[in-house]
């Protein structure tokens, strides 16, 4: 349960990041 916790937080963490990611680049 933790560890399926920490990679769901994990995935939205990735998500976000390349959403900055992409809002500074285009």
């Amino acid at each position: 349960m933790l560890i399926m916790q920490s990679q769901w937080l994990h995935t939205i963490e990735l998500s976000n990041n390349t959403m900055n990611w992409t809002e500074k680049y285009l």
